[in-house]
């Protein structure tokens, strides 16, 4: 009867959880950086733009994106273009991401070592579809199920 019981609280807290995980945040704050490089920046001999979206990934970072520019200029250069021929790796790269403020303060001082000389923009969004706890699924999930147990 003990496990009968343990087991039937266990499916209650299951379908709760999975209903909360599902739950869209519309109208949930959130930070978007975005960082301005150029293709030919480079991390310890390594391309900067793959760098920093590895350092994100480590991090946990909710999601990161890097976009190759077909033209653009960086400060008071000049516009570069793409053509055939390579354009010399000055064309802009341009790399964002999404989290909370808080996570998003915690991986800033080294993204601004890695793109020391590089402009950096924060800004406040409003989350419209989307969900940024994934991170915390698998917490809560352990902390539902100890508490459905009766051991906390």
């Amino acid at each position: 009867m003990f496990w009968r019981t343990m087991c039937c609280a266990w499916v209650h807290c299951w379908r709760a959880l999975r209903w909360l995980a599902g739950c869209k945040m519309a109208g949930a704050m959130a930070v978007q950086v975005t960082i301005y490089l150029t293709e030919s920046d480079s991390w310890h001999h390594r391309p900067l733009h793959l760098e920093i979206l590895k350092y994100l990934r480590e991090e946990n970072v909710y999601g990161a994106v890097a976009f190759h520019a077909v033209a653009g200029f960086l400060g008071r250069g000049q516009v570069r273009t793409a053509h055939l021929v390579e354009a010399g790796g000055e064309l802009p790269v341009v790399l964002s991401f999404v989290d909370t403020d808080e996570h998003a303060s915690l991986v800033l001082p080294r993204l601004r070592e890695m793109a020391a000389h590089r402009l950096i923009v924060r800004e406040n969004v409003v989350i419209e579809q989307g969900n940024l706890d994934f991170r915390f699924r698998i917490a809560d999930d352990l902390l539902v199920r100890v508490e459905c147990f009766g051991l906390l």
